[in-house]
Parts: structure tokens; sequence; C-alpha cells
């Protein structure tokens, strides 16, 4: 019987395992693509080098070795879940709808359920479709008011379900208000400010809802108050800029553009592809 320590493809899954778990990535993948040479466990062992891609940035190559696990099992919803977060990092956004889609067909557990509407909601958000953005961000909330407390907790452990249902009714705000939804959008923000007076990121949505209403002097009071809570808070520190530039305060856009971009440059979410964008233009204009 062949001993783990022998070097066949498990030894080099195993070491490939180990490397993984150090962050040793370079190390890990030499060690998987050794296990695969031996068609060593492929489903895993695709799943596990998919996911160092995934870490590194190199989301091309993470889709193809997730596409290899799918054709070993083509209707695993882990996989299919993990490739639409990878199409969406890879701003592959048509890909990663549909890819969420088909999880959100076959999922059974409802707080996870939550979580892949509020996903499809961000994508929607990311690509301008605030429309549909805001309907899924309900659906979500809709999803978590169903369940109890402790039906979330014994599946989803790190979060507390009142947190998430705050963040995703943040998110709705927002994104009535970018559909033009201003009064209900404005309505859903003072509600949860209500009950966390002191959250800075609803501060920071509030300014953002007064920014796409032209009301840019309450977006300045908003993001400030925000950023009295949290200094450092990116979204407070871009609907500030944006509402100084849009009431002709050049010279404080300026420098919370500048703050801005620099808190956020290394941020890898497409999210933040536009508010970067649009900080730069700005600040090409006022110079």
């Amino acid at each position: 019987m062949a001993k783990i320590f022998d070097k066949t493809g498990k030894y080099y899954y195993v070491a490939g395992d180990v490397d993984r778990l150090t962050r040793n990535f370079d190390s890990a993948i030499e060690n998987y693509d050794r296990a695969l040479g031996m068609q060593y466990n492929k489903y895993q062992t695709f799943s596990r080098r998919a996911g160092i891609y995934t870490e590194m940035g190199d989301y091309e190559k993470a889709i193809a070795d997730y596409m290899e696990v799918l054709k070993i099992q083509p209707d695993d919803l882990l996989t299919h879940n993990r490739l639409a977060f990878v199409y969406y990092g890879a701003k592959k956004f048509d890909e990663a709808i549909v890819s969420i889609k088909k999880v959100i067909e076959s999922r059974k557990e409802q707080p996870f359920l939550a979580l892949d509407y509020e996903f499809l909601g961000r994508v929607y958000r990311t690509i301008g479709r605030q429309k549909e953005a805001a309907e899924n961000f309900e659906k979500a909330i809709g999803v978590l008011n169903s369940i109890s407390d402790e039906e979330f907790s014994a599946l989803i452990k790190d979060v507390k379900i009142e947190d998430l249902k705050k963040d995703i009714g943040l998110k709705l705000a927002l994104a009535l208000s970018k559909s033009g939804q201003i009064n209900n959008a404005l309505a859903q923000v003072k509600k949860i400010i209500s009950k966390y007076p002191k959250d800075a990121e609803s501060y920071c949505t509030l300014s953002g809802i007064y920014n796409a209403a032209d009301r840019f002097s309450d977006a300045i009071k908003a993001a400030n108050d925000g950023l009295k809570i949290q200094s450092n808070n990116d979204f407070c520190m871009y609907n500030l800029g944006k509402a100084y530039y849009m009431n002709g305060n050049l010279a404080q856009a300026k420098n919370v553009f500048q703050q801005f971009l620099d808190l956020a440059k290394n941020f890898v979410d497409p999210a933040y592809d536009n508010m970067r964008l649009y900080a730069q233009n700005a600040l090409a204009k006022i110079k």
C-alpha cells in the first residue's frame, strides 16, 4: 500500500494544500499541477487551484479551472457560485449574471439564497441596471425577513442577520435613488439611520442619494456626518468630493477626491472603477 509520503498524486495534492494554507501560492500551483498530471482527484485539485488563481487576481486561469470542474460535475452549485464571483472580478458581468442565476434556480438554503440575490443586485448595480439591482436587493431582504435569527446563524456564523439586512437595505436605497425613486430611497435610508444613528455607512448612503437628487448642500452635510463617525470611509469621501464638485467648491473637491483616490487605489471590486474614473476626470477638469 502506497504511503502518503510516496510521491504519488495524493502526495502532491496534500503538499499543494499545505502550500495553499500557508499562502505559498506559486509552490501550491506547482504541486497541484503535478497532482493533475497524475490524474489525482481532478475535481478537488482543479477547484483548489482555481481558488488560488482567484486570490492572485488571475481570473482567466481561475475560470478555465472552474470550467474543468464543471466538466466533471456540471450541476455543482458551489462551483457555479464561485465562478460567478470570478466572472465579476474579471468584469465579465453578463457571465456572472448567468452563473449566479443558475445558483438561484437550485438553491435550497434560505440564508444563502439571500446572499445570491444580494450578489446579483451588486452586479446589476455595477453595470448601471439600477431597477434590476433594487429588485434583487428587495428579494434578498424578503428572504432574510422570512427566516429566524436561529435559522440564519445555524448556517452563517460570521455575520449577524440584522447587520446583513442593514447593509442590503442601504444598497437598496442607493439603487432606488439611481433609478429615480428619490422619495422611496430617502425613506429607506432614514429608517435605517433611525435604527442605527451611529452607522457611518448610512450617512454615506444618504449623501449619495442627495447627490442623485442634486441636493448637494445636503449631500455635503450627510457625508461630513458620516466622516465624523468614520474618518477614513471611502464611500463618504467619494460622495463628499462629488457634492463639492457639483456645488462648485472646487478646492474642497480636489482635496477630497485626492484623499479618496489614495485610499481606494488598490480596491479590486469593479464597483470602484466608475468611482475612481469620476474622481480622476473631475481632478483633470479642476486642474
